[in-house]
């Protein structure tokens, strides 16, 4: 709430309060038309889906292509992110070399590896 109005604007406890009642009503009311459709259906589980069509029916249909597109992107993230194995241990005695993954940035760890592994290449291609 803060960042919607400029700095040099105070909110009370009052109107914080206020706010928070507004917002636990307005999940209640999506909540409940999700869940009486579930219902409706035979369904026990509530999905994503079930939230975007509570919200269109209850008139808030401008904000269901935003919210299909953030829940398309999760779950694009969440689905790359479980179909990579994780990274073998790194051998005994070795250095650690992640393999490419070119869909996700290094983690610290791999990019700390490369670093170290990159800065043992350098040294042993200075003649001393």
């Amino acid at each position: 709430m803060r960042r919607a109005l400029p700095p040099t604007v105070e909110i009370n406890d009052d109107t914080k309060e206020l706010m928070q009642r507004c917002v636990s009503e307005f999940i209640g009311l999506i909540t409940t038309e999700a869940v009486e459709t579930c219902h409706q259906q035979k369904r026990v589980t509530l999905n994503g889906e079930d939230i975007i069509d509570a919200m269109e029916s209850l008139g808030f249909e401008d904000y269901a292509p935003l919210l299909n597109i953030f829940k398309n992107r999760y779950r694009e993230h969440r689905l790359a992110a479980n179909m990579l194995p994780p990274p073998p241990p790194p051998p005994p005695e070795r250095f650690f070399v992640p393999m490419s993954r070119p869909e996700l940035p290094l983690t610290a760890q791999e990019e700390e590896a490369n670093t170290f592994v990159e800065s043992i290449i350098r040294d042993s291609d200075d003649p001393e």
